[in-house]
């Protein structure tokens, strides 16, 4: 049953994410198709260490390099995570841009009451795109995780908050276009005289890349801790990106798309990986909740050197 309904709503906003004049409300349902519980879909006991949602008497014995992990990641008391979505413009520059949809469902799905199985729940907004959420590490220790979302339709400094996680987050998302290799692009399309995208440009210039890995180059220059988590949903960011940033900093784990995706697949990815941190779920869940089955859409998320 479960996994039917996943279905529908996964066909069903495959039209969404090619019509951005739906309706916000329309858009809700957007996100939970991409928060599907895999536990139910697999028929297993997700592997979750310390998801207060999920009983004893349903948690399986877990890996030492899962336990190390989740151990390494929260090692500290405070973590920042941090998720970033770019301008949503169309092919066509007659469509409205449309990341306030997906700012404004995410930040819903951040506020709302935890179900089992879902971890990206029970968030305290603090102001706007800034929320707060005590939880456990896998040794019940609290954590206070702040979670910042911004878009363009938010915050005008939403490239600025980005740039600056890439030097102080613990786990860091972009949702949005590749730009043919000259994302992330948190502005209006460089566009040519007969409309189209001008992808010469972002391929020549590539202006996203070079200030990510500039950032990244700062933050190796002022600390010994990388980056730990770096999320990058977008059209092909495996081969148009992964490479250079892995050479700056290698230890960092690394979420990225192999083919072209769809807002769907992208926003899926993300929140997959988000639940799957604060869930704390191990190897086969984490990969199953990014590389989710679905119908009418590839497989496209990589998850590279995080169970290390």
């Amino acid at each position: 049953m479960i996994i039917t309904i996943a279905l529908i709503l996964v066909s069903h906003f495959h039209a969404l994410a090619n019509d951005i004049s739906s309706t916000e409300n329309d858009f809700i349902p957007y996100l939970k198709a991409a928060l599907v519980d895999f536990k139910s879909i697999n028929k297993s006991k997700a592997q979750n260490y310390c998801n207060l949602e999920i009983s004893s008497s349903e948690k399986v014995p877990i890996s030492q390099k899962c336990l190390d992990t989740y151990k390494n990641f929260y090692k500290n008391d405070k973590i920042d995570m941090r998720i970033a979505i770019g301008y949503a413009d169309s092919e066509d520059i007659k469509k409205p841009i449309f990341d306030l949809k997906v700012y404004n469902s995410i930040t819903q799905q951040l506020t709302s009451t935890c179900k089992k199985g879902l971890s990206i729940c029970g968030f305290q907004k603090k102001s706007e795109g800034i929320f707060v959420k005590i939880i456990k590490d896998p040794f019940g220790k609290d954590k206070e995780v702040t979670l910042r979302v911004s878009s363009p339709s938010t915050d005008k400094n939403v490239e600025a908050m980005f740039l600056d996680g890439i030097k102080k987050s613990d786990a860091l998302f972009y949702i949005g276009h590749a730009r043919g290799g000259g994302g992330p692009d948190f502005e209006k399309a460089k566009r040519l005289s007969n409309g189209k995208k001008d992808y010469d440009y972002y391929k020549t210039k590539r202006p996203g890349i070079k200030k990510l890995l500039s950032a990244l180059q700062e933050r190796k220059k002022h600390t010994s801790n990388p980056l730990p988590f770096l999320g990058l949903a977008a059209c092909s960011s495996d081969k148009l990106f992964a490479a250079e940033i892995k050479k700056i900093s290698p230890s960092s784990t690394l979420m990225t798309m192999s083919d072209t995706s769809t807002w769907l697949d992208d926003v899926g990815a993300t929140m997959g990986a988000l639940n799957s941190l604060l869930g704390q779920r191990c190897e086969v869940d984490f990969q199953n909740a990014v590389k989710r089955p679905r119908s009418n859409y590839r497989d496209t998320a990589i998850l590279s050197n995080f169970f290390k």
